[in-house]
This record gives C-alpha cells, structure tokens and sequence, in this order.
C-alpha cells in the first residue's frame, strides 16, 4: 500500500465531492426555479424531478464518499444505515423516471410509436429491478444491486434515445437527450466503482486502477452526469439572447 497513493486518492474524493455538491445544488436551484415559470403540466413535472433527483442524489454521493472512504468510523452507525437506505432506492428511482420518460416522450409522438416496444419491455424489466432490491435486501452488499440493477437502468437508455428522437416537441426531445447521457453516465459511474474500487473494508484502499478510476470518476464522469441532469430542465426552458440587431 502506497501512503502517498492513499493521500492523493483522498484528496481527489474531496476536490471530486466539492464538485459534485457544487453542481448537484447547481441544478436543483435552477429547476425549481424553472418551474415557476413553466404552464405545462409536462414540463413542470419533468423540472421538479430533475430538482428532487438533484437534491437527492447530492446527499446521496456525499453520504457514500463520507461512510466508505472520508471517515469510514461512521459506516456503521446512523450515517451508515441512512447511506445504505437512500442507495437501496436509488435503481428504482432511476427506472421509475425512465419508465415515466419514455412513455410520455411516445406519447409527444405523432405517431405514437413504441421505442423498442417499451410497453412490453417494462414489464419484464420492472421484476428484475425488484430481483436486484431482493437480493441487496439478503445479503447487504452493494456490488448484488450494482450490477443487476443498474445494467436493467442501462437498457433503458435505447427507448429513451429513440422515444427523444421520435417526439413531436423540441424541447422535450432534448431534454430526453440530455436525460439518456445522465442515465447512461449513471450506469457506467456505479458499474465502475463495484469493477475498479475494492471495497473490502471501510476505508480508501490504493490501487493503481482504483486511483485511475478515481480520477476519471470524479473529473469527468460524475460532472458530466450533473450537468446532464442540469440540461434535462434546462432544455425545457430555453433562454435565448435577444438580438438586438435591426
């Protein structure tokens, strides 16, 4: 184990959490604040997703980075089992907002198709969701849910994508857009830590591939996903310069 490797990692879950708090309050501030402005019902209810899901996912990755790698000693107290109750629902969450997505994007549809026959999809997709919760629920690992779960949310990318490309409404096709990159990077970021960071133990445990991963993680994947996140309200509500020429 390298000390100095160790130190360098944790300083990279602080910059990375600092960031990831910092966009995560970012796109919870603008959707709601978008959403007063909104009359449709569609998009009102699309933003103030997008500004719980922001709020909730930011206490979420700051509770996991504190109990696992910050300050391990509160892992198994309340902290611990508050980190691991917001985790357990986060895969039924997700789903259940693709889920949501894509049947209102066939509906914008004119031609009311459906993506990848999503309304068939879904019904085998939802029990395997509960499978993956049914297992985390048995044996209390992170890695049963992590993988199951989040490669059933990465199928929903496909309907997501086509149901945004098939919309009759512009901006609800680029907020799909945008809502597809944020599910998709979500998959990856969570698929990621259970392949490249040993959580044998509470604790940051160096390795080489761990310390690339981490970088990558929280430099690049986890602010894209934000960001997506923040893109999906926002491209609900556009605010374009008025141009001032004659």
């Amino acid at each position: 184990m390298s000390n100095s490797g160790v130190e360098a990692m944790f300083w990279v879950y602080v910059i990375g959490l600092f960031l990831a708090a910092s966009m995560g309050g970012y796109a919870a501030y603008w959707a709601f604040n978008l959403r007063r402005a909104l009359r449709v019902r569609a998009y009102s209810r699309q933003v103030l997703i997008v500004g719980t899901f922001s709020i909730y996912g930011t206490v979420l990755f700051y509770l996991f980075y504190v109990v696992y790698f910050l300050a391990p000693n509160l892992r198994s107290g309340p902290t611990g089992t508050i980190q691991e109750a917001l985790y357990l629902v986060l895969p039924t969450l997700t789903f259940a907002w693709a889920d949501s997505s894509i049947r209102m994007g066939r509906r914008l549809d004119p031609l009311l198709r459906d993506p990848l026959r999503w309304s068939i999809l879904r019904m085998v997709l939802w029990p395997l969701i509960f499978v993956g919760l049914a297992g985390y629920l048995v044996q209390g690992e992170l890695s049963v849910i992590g993988v199951s779960s989040y490669l059933v949310i990465g199928i929903s990318v496909f309907p997501i994508l086509i149901a945004a490309k098939r919309s009759g409404d512009q901006h609800y096709r680029r907020s799909l857009e945008w809502f597809g990159s944020a599910v998709a990077v979500l998959v990856i970021q969570n698929l990621g830590f259970s392949a490249f960071i040993p959580l044998t133990g509470p604790g940051i445990v160096y390795s080489l591939t761990g310390f690339v991963w981490v970088i990558l993680a929280n430099f690049a994947i986890v602010p894209v996903m934000f960001y997506s996140i923040y893109m999906c309200a926002r491209s609900l509500f556009p605010l374009n310069r008025i141009s001032l020429d004659s």
